[in-house]
């Protein structure tokens, strides 16, 4: 009896970890206890994980997982001391809210790598000491079972693994970047070397040519403006190219409100900030902000790394004034509140404000794709969350959305918003997108 209700814990364990990492991971299978043994796993593929047999397997012993491109890109940072973790995350908050896992010490931050995987690297403080490994092509992990230490594997954030690329990544000032070898030997620069990363490029051949930069009697005027046109077409087709996702909600959310111009970038983050931070998660309201200098990074004189920390800060000083704007009850609930959740309730709040005409006052349409998309999540998690926000009473669904059929037009569902809000935001609105 013990044995069998250990065997449907473990295989609930699989369900669970393939819901999270989704369908097109390489689990693998260990001894109770151990991280791994001599056993070749390498020679396994995703077609491993069609095998009835495999996964019944699963169920025997502890569970790792395959990463870098066996797995889709998945990586993580393993960081070995618990004292780092904390600093490491505020040096990042888009992974806040990505899967996190831990053994004995430290803890497993894992997020899926939207610029291809690395070789797995050591990472070490600059004194030499052992900080952590970046994990990627090469390595596995052990997500679920019993640590050689004696304690069991939990899930600190039990969340899908957020897409970042790896220039995104801020390391500790104290930490040797271990890709810094892999910069050194692979930087060029074209438009795509420049796309969201801290290397500054020497030349800057992405970027339009100053036009102090080159004397008017060897180039015509003309052929500045021309060659600058399509230094910026050439480096915004790549930032597309390379961050498909990340450019259709810039498209969406900034490049109908927010012109850029010389000098007005920090004019632009205090602008800015207090709208992305109601339209969308935290973490992608900081990428949105960067994702602004780097579409129109000639206009700028600032380096990137100073364009991060004031967006960074105006979306932390936003957060705390965010809080005086809520009724008692709202900031009640709010503070009850965790992770995407949070989220949510500033996207639907903000939707829910916004004054229109076509609608009942409180009501607002809104999909799970939609909503997946701005919290950088997959649509079956939106779509629990948003139910699981009926259940706490805070919206209500009047009339349920149709998904995409070929052939038929897809319905957003509407709700309304059910929690008393002050009288003077109705008229004020929310950022209503």
């Amino acid at each position: 009896m013990e044995a069998n209700r250990r065997g449907k814990k473990v295989n609930d364990a699989v369900a669970r970890i393939r819901e999270l990492l989704g369908l097109d991971v390489l689990l693998l299978h260990w001894p109770h206890g151990m991280k791994g043994d001599k056993r070749k796993w390498k020679h396994l593929t995703i077609d491993s994980m069609q095998d009835a047999d495999y996964l019944a397997k699963l169920a025997s012993g502890n569970i790792g997982v395959a990463q870098g491109d066996r797995s889709g890109g998945l990586c993580s940072v393993d960081i070995d001391l618990n004292e780092e973790v904390d600093g490491f995350i505020a040096l990042n908050p888009a992974l806040e809210n990505s899967l996190c896992s831990k053994g004995s010490r430290g803890c497993n931050i894992w997020f899926c790598a939207i610029d291809g995987s690395p070789p797995t690297r050591k990472i070490k403080t600059k004194d030499g000491k052992a900080w952590g490994e970046l994990r990627a092509n090469g390595s596995q992990t052990i997500i679920h079972g019993k640590h050689p230490s004696g304690c069991e594997y939990r899930l600190l954030v039990e969340t899908a693994p957020v897409k970042i690329a790896l220039a995104d990544i801020v390391w500790p000032a104290h930490v040797i970047n271990p890709l810094e070898k892999e910069h050194k030997h692979t930087l060029n620069h074209s438009a795509e070397s420049c796309v969201l990363n801290s290397v500054d490029c020497a030349s800057m051949a992405c970027a339009p040519v100053p036009l102090c930069a080159v004397s008017l009697c060897d180039t015509a005027p003309a052929e500045l403006v021309l060659a600058n046109i399509e230094a910026v077409r050439q480096r915004q087709s790549a930032l597309k190219e390379r961050f498909p996702e990340l450019a259709e909600l810039y498209e969406k959310f900034i490049e109908p409100k927010f012109k850029a111009a010389a000098g007005h970038r920090n004019g632009f983050i205090v602008e800015a900030a207090p709208f992305v931070y109601c339209v969308v998660s935290r973490p992608l309201a900081l990428r949105l902000l960067e994702f602004f200098y780097e579409m129109n990074r000639h206009l700028f004189k600032d380096p990137p790394e100073q364009h991060r920390y004031e967006a960074a800060k105006m979306l932390e000083s936003v957060a705390a004034s965010y809080l005086g704007k809520l009724a008692g009850t709202e900031r009640q609930i709010y503070d009850a509140l965790d992770g995407f959740e949070r989220d949510v309730f500033r996207i639907v709040r903000d939707l829910a404000l916004w004054p229109e005409s076509k609608r009942e006052p409180l009501t607002f349409f809104m999909s799970c794709k939609e909503m997946g998309d701005r919290l950088q999540i997959n649509r079956r998690m939106a779509s629990r969350i948003l139910r699981r926000f009926e259940e706490y009473g805070i919206i209500q669904c009047l009339e349920r959305g149709k998904p995409w059929i070929p052939g038929q037009k897809p319905m957003a569902s509407v709700f309304r918003w059910l929690l008393p809000t002050r009288a003077n935001e109705m008229t004020a609105g929310g950022a209503g997108v």
